[in-house]
């Protein structure tokens, strides 16, 4: 360097380029890990890498701070496609299929005592103490013959025998409606659950007859 002229020595920068990769390198795994951020493990692993990748870009240098930005969007994305997924799968597990139901659970279902639903959904049994919409009081399994014509026999005719082999019929009074449910499109052996409701569609307090 010619003197009187001002200037930076050229020393060797032997620590940059290493550091450098090292960056991009934990930018590349960051991005990696976020695409399983709906497993939570991922998120875990590429988040806090993120943030060092974009920790480490203060000193002017690119670290690989794109794909540390990507990383983080998609890792939070994840989570909360993730979370959602979860509390769907949660919210659906409270409910109850018609083949699962049996002889004295009470239930709350939407359509119920409806008379202008056209199904009845989001069965759940709860304590017969507190409200709900209906009581079942006795189940029967379809044959062949009641399955195929099922949308045209009345619930008086699967539900009226069985019930009355439960010793229930003096239950069913002018308050009381009967009706039979069970799955889309029944079949030999699937379950009828007869509920039994105020025929008002006003809500039950306690288990019928007692």
């Amino acid at each position: 360097m010619p003197p009187g002229q001002p200037g930076q020595p050229n020393f060797p920068q032997y620590g940059a380029p290493a550091t450098n990769e090292a960056g991009k390198g934990m930018a590349i795994t960051a991005l990696i890990a976020s695409f399983f951020g709906c497993t939570c493990i991922g998120a875990l692993v590429a988040i806090p890498l993120a943030i060092v990748v974009l920790m480490r870009g203060k000193d002017g240098r690119n670290h690989g701070k794109g794909l540390a930005i990507a990383a983080l969007v998609i890792s939070v994305l994840s989570l909360l496609i993730g979370v959602g997924i979860g509390v769907a799968i949660n919210y659906a597990s409270q409910f109850k299929s018609v083949n699962d139901l049996k002889t004295g659970q009470c239930i709350t279902a939407k359509g119920l005592t409806d008379e202008s639903a056209e199904s009845v959904t989001e069965i759940k049994t709860v304590s017969c103490s507190s409200s709900h919409d209906g009581e079942v009081l006795a189940t029967v399994d379809l044959t062949a013959d009641q399955a195929d014509n099922y949308d045209n026999t009345q619930s008086a005719e699967i539900c009226g025998p069985a019930i009355e082999e439960e010793g229930k019929s003096a239950l069913l009074t002018e308050d009381i409606t009967v009706t039979a449910l069970t799955v889309a499109d029944p079949a030999k052996g699937d379950n009828v659950a007869c509920v039994a409701y105020h025929a008002d569609g006003s809500n039950m307090t306690g288990k019928l007859g007692s």
